[in-house]
């Protein structure tokens, strides 16, 4: 569905949001400012709060987090080096957030697609579009422009699929309803896992999905083994 709406998109410039996100009020015109003064840049990234939906996770719900203050109007700008963004991930897997994955806290124009298919030979791929898409806009940029200010807000709710997503299996039932889904559907909007992948258990959490992410590229053979 992300592949589909950005290939059908009229505009220059493309983000993504879910159904239970937001775009802070300056966004938009922050964003304008920037492209002003970074035309060369295809990908701009930003900072992101957090807002938990009422009914969410016990006793976070209602929770809203902006992740530190913020001067008006100071973006500080600043390039982002590709051996940092590896280094991070790699020393802490909880920074995948930080990613720039094209959704929530990130944007790109729309002809960098192009430069996605001709690096990757795929568009939106892998197991799973965000952090999938993080690791890819890292693995084929050398340093990328982020901006420490908030331009969204990243909800969650129980009817989030991302959520849902993030949980191992507990119950042997559990894992075979998926596979049986995947056998009735034959894989329909799943992908086929290279012998690189294979490497990882499948446990459906966002570490397994970031790892698995990494040994895609090193299949596609954008990064070294």
């Amino acid at each position: 569905s992300f592949e589909f709406a950005f290939l059908h998109a009229k505009g220059e410039f493309l983000l993504s949001l879910g159904s239970d996100d937001a775009l802070l009020p300056w966004a938009l015109e922050t964003l304008d400012v920037i492209r002003k003064s970074y035309p060369n840049e295809y990908i701009i990234q930003w900072e992101r709060g957090f807002y938990a939906w009422p009914g969410f996770n016990g006793g976070q719900q209602n929770e809203f987090i902006i992740p530190k203050k913020y001067q008006k109007g100071e973006y500080l700008p600043r390039y982002v080096e590709q051996q940092n963004y590896f280094a991070s991930i790699f020393s802490d897997s909880n920074t995948m957030y930080a990613l720039p994955n094209l959704y929530l806290n990130s944007g790109c124009k729309k002809v960098y697609l192009k430069t996605i298919l001709a690096k990757t030979g795929r568009l939106f791929d892998g197991i799973c579009q965000d952090i999938y898409m993080g690791v890819v806009n890292v693995a084929i940029n050398k340093r990328l422009l982020k901006l420490s200010y908030p331009l969204a807000i990243a909800g969650m709710s129980d009817a989030s699929i991302g959520a849902k997503a993030n949980m191992a299996y507990t119950l042997n039932e559990e894992e075979t309803e998926f596979l049986n889904e995947l056998k009735r559907t034959a894989n329909l909007g799943g992908y086929c896992a290279s012998p690189y992948e294979r490497l990882m258990p499948e446990v459906t959490t966002d570490k397994s999905s970031l790892y698995n992410s990494i040994l895609r590229m090193i299949a596609r053979g954008i990064i070294a083994e």
